[in-house]
C-alpha cells in the first residue's frame, strides 16, 4: 500500500524544541489557574471562618450582656430594697412629734430595734441639738461636737438624702452614716450597719468569678463581693471607668475595660433606685469569651 502524505508541503515542519516550548506554557498557563482558583479558595474559608467566629465572640458577648444586666438590675432591686427598709426607719423618726421624742426617748430604741441593720439613730433640731436618740452600741453620732458643720447635716438641710462612705468604729465595727431632712427644717441621722449590706452584696453570685460592688458619686467602694475591697476605701475617682459609672445613674451601661484590680473585664452598671449609689457587675472577658477561645 502506497502511503500518503496529507501534510502541507509548503507549510515547515515544528521541531521538537517548539512543541516542548508550547506544552511548557500550557502546563503554566493551567498551574497559574490551579494557584489562582486555590488562593480564592483559600480566602473564601478564610473570609468565612473570620465571619463564623466573629459571629460566635459577638453572639457570646452579647448573651453574656444580657445575663450580666439581668444579675445587676436584679442586684440593684436587692439592694434597694433593703436601702428601702432602712429609710422607712428615717421616715418614721422623722415624722415623730420633737417634743414626743424629748419625753418618751425609748420611741427611738423600739424604732432601733425593729431595723437590726442600724446601729444608732438620732434626731436632731435646725441648729444640730440632739433631741432624741438610740443605739447599740455607742453614741457616735449624738457626740459628735461638729454636727452643724458636718456634709451630711448639711446635705440633709438642703432636702436631700444622704449616703456616706464606709468608716470603723473603735470597736473596730463598719459602718457608713446616712441622713435625710425632716419637718420643721430638722435633721433624722442614722448609723448603717456595713455588715448586714455586705452581706447582701456577697449574696449575688453570676458566673464562676463574676463580682459585684456598689460605688458612690464620690467614686468610693461602700459594699463589695469582697468586703476586704471596702474596709480598705477603695477609692475608683480617679478611674477612666468611673465616667461610665457616674453615667449610669440615667441608666444601665455595658463596657470592657481594665479593672481596679487589673483585670479586662465586661462590666454592666445600674443605678440603685431612690439612693445616689451605682452598682457595678464585673466578670472577666476571660470567662466571657472562653468558648470562642477553646
Amino acid at each position: 500500500m502506497t502511503l500518503i502524505n496529507q501534510s502541507d508541503p509548503n507549510q515547515p515542519a515544528l521541531s521538537p524544541n517548539k512543541n516542548t516550548l508550547s506544552l511548557k506554557r500550557r502546563h503554566s498557563l493551567r498551574w497559574r489557574l490551579l494557584t489562582l482558583l486555590g488562593a480564592i479558595l483559600l480566602m473564601t474559608l478564610l473570609v468565612i471562618g473570620v465571619g463564623v467566629y466573629y459571629f460566635i465572640l459577638t453572639t457570646e458577648q452579647r448573651t453574656w450582656r444580657q445575663r450580666q444586666d439581668e444579675a445587676a438590675r436584679s442586684a440593684a432591686e436587692v439592694v434597694s430594697t433593703f436601702m428601702e427598709r432602712t429609710v422607712s426607719s428615717l421616715n418614721a423618726a422623722s415624722l415623730l412629734d420633737a417634743d414626743l421624742l424629748a419625753d418618751q426617748p425609748h420611741l427611738l430604741k423600739q424604732l432601733l430595734a425593729q431595723n437590726p441593720a442600724l446601729l444608732e439613730i438620732v434626731r436632731l433640731d435646725q441648729r444640730g441639738q440632739v433631741i432624741s436618740g438610740a443605739y447599740q452600741d455607742a453614741p457616735i453620732i449624738a457626740n459628735q461636737f461638729t454636727i452643724p458643720q458636718s456634709v451630711w447635716f448639711s446635705e440633709s438641710h438642703k432636702g436631700r438624702l444622704y449616703l456616706g462612705s464606709v468608716q470603723i468604729s473603735a470597736t473596730s465595727q463598719p459602718y457608713l452614716i446616712m441622713a435625710e431632712p425632716a419637718p420643721g427644717n430638722e435633721v433624722v441621722a442614722a448609723r448603717l450597719r456595713m455588715n448586714v449590706l455586705w452581706d447582701v452584696v456577697a449574696d449575688l453570685h453570676f458566673g464562676e468569678t463574676g463580682q459585684a460592688y456598689i460605688v458612690n458619686p464620690e467614686g468610693h467602694i461602700v459594699a463589695h463581693t469582697n468586703p476586704e475591697v471596702a474596709l480598705a476605701r477603695t477609692d475608683l475617682s480617679n478611674r477612666p471607668e468611673m465616667a461610665g459609672i457616674l453615667q449610669a445613674a440615667d441608666g444601665p451601661r455595658s463596657d470592657t475595660y481594665l479593672n481596679f484590680e487589673n483585670v479586662e473585664v465586661v462590666g454592666v452598671n445600674r443605678p440603685v433606685i431612690d439612693t445616689p449609689w451605682v452598682i457595678v457587675t464585673e466578670v472577666p472577658t476571660a470567662e466571657v469569651f472562653a468558648t470562642s477561645r477553646t
